[in-house]
């Protein structure tokens, strides 16, 4: 008898460890995040001064905060567009589990979230260096979003919709240097080789300097220029390097574009051609700037928003060249070829 109650002690006893041993693992998956739950719990927008980006392609990206804005970190700190990274750290923000699919490490190869094999990884870093949050991004769902797990952790998530999220730099910058509508310009001027031509648009009308005088086009070649001037438009580049590259330093801007919007910036467009590949500069500056601005109380509102326009112009062209007269920009045999055509048919 005593020894059947000592047996009955040993299984209670066990029984209890087993059922304190149940309760602690499930009460430790039952931590994990819930259905409907921010995936990055207390994310402060803030306090990112880093993010890197990578592929399983291979594609990187490594986004720095300097200042109030973002920079390519390791693509010669090029500057990185405020609203793509606005949009990129709210859809960090915003990324919510809807369910956990399982907490197996053996799982991850299946939903594609293994370090090598995932499509997407995201990291997060303060101004310490200190890592916030590392994520990686798995395979899509069908009519879901994607599966997702913490770098460090093994539990999976379904998101509450599909993740894009790219390692490609240009993903993050804005390859429009300069887009303007066909009524925005007032003066075109364009150099080559010795020649120049200048066309002045006044109203609808556009006119050819000439030696001073200004000759009204007739409508085949009014319309020649406005088309020009359209298919100039935007100015855009597919790469860049700093403006001191060594590798560019035999480059000769022999061809030249100038435009006059009329807000009274200039747009300088300078190109040059290296074997196979096309190159441009650009610069801006305010036409017939004063040196001295001066108000007083008794102004009409006229000249007073004639200054206004002036300061906002002057402001649009320090941030165009803080931003654009450091680089050399790679673009399309066609940019280039566009305007040199130009030149040559128009003196024909």
């Amino acid at each position: 008898m005593e020894k059947k109650i000592k047996n009955l002690s040993i299984v209670t006893l066990l029984l209890v460890v087993f059922s304190v041993f149940t309760y602690i693992e499930e009460h430790r998956r039952g931590t994990g995040l819930a259905s409907g739950s921010d995936f990055i719990a207390g994310f402060d927008v803030a306090k990112v001064a880093k993010l890197v980006i990578k592929e399983s392609k291979g594609r990187k990206v490594s986004l720095l905060k300097e200042g109030e804005n973002f920079v390519l970190e390791d693509h010669y700190s090029y500057p990185a567009s405020n609203e793509k990274i606005n949009d990129l750290l709210y859809k960090i923000s915003n990324i919510q589990v809807t369910q956990k699919v399982t907490e197996k490490r053996s799982s991850h190869k299946k939903f594609e979230l293994t370090e090598d094999k995932s499509q997407i990884r995201v990291s997060g870093f303060d101004r310490t260096g200190s890592k916030t949050f590392d994520f990686l991004v798995g395979k899509k769902k069908r009519f879901n979003g994607n599966f997702i797990r913490f770098a460090d952790k093994d539990p999976v998530y379904l998101s509450d919709k599909a993740l894009y999220i790219s390692g490609e730099k240009d993903a993050y910058i804005e390859s429009d240097l300069i887009d303007l509508d066909e009524k925005d310009f007032s003066e075109v001027s364009l150099a080559t080789a010795g020649k120049k031509l200048i066309f002045v648009k006044k109203g609808e009308d556009v006119f050819f300097k000439n030696s001073g005088s200004e000759v009204p086009l007739n409508k085949e070649k009014k319309k020649k220029i406005l088309e020009f001037i359209s298919k100039t438009q935007p100015v855009r580049f597919n790469d860049f390097r700093p403006i001191d590259h060594k590798e560019l330093e035999s480059l000769k801007f022999d061809l030249g574009l100038e435009i006059k919007a009329k807000n009274r910036m200039i747009y300088n467009l300078r190109y040059s051609k290296l074997k196979d590949d096309y190159y441009l500069k650009v610069s801006s500056k305010l036409e017939n700037l004063p040196e001295k601005i001066i108000i007083s109380e008794d102004d009409d509102k006229k000249k007073l928003a004639g200054v206004a326009d002036i300061l906002k112009a002057q402001k649009a062209v320090t941030k165009f060249n803080l931003n654009n007269s450091r680089w050399i920009f790679k673009i399309d045999k066609d940019d280039y070829e566009d305007v040199k055509k130009f030149v040559v048919d128009f003196k024909s």
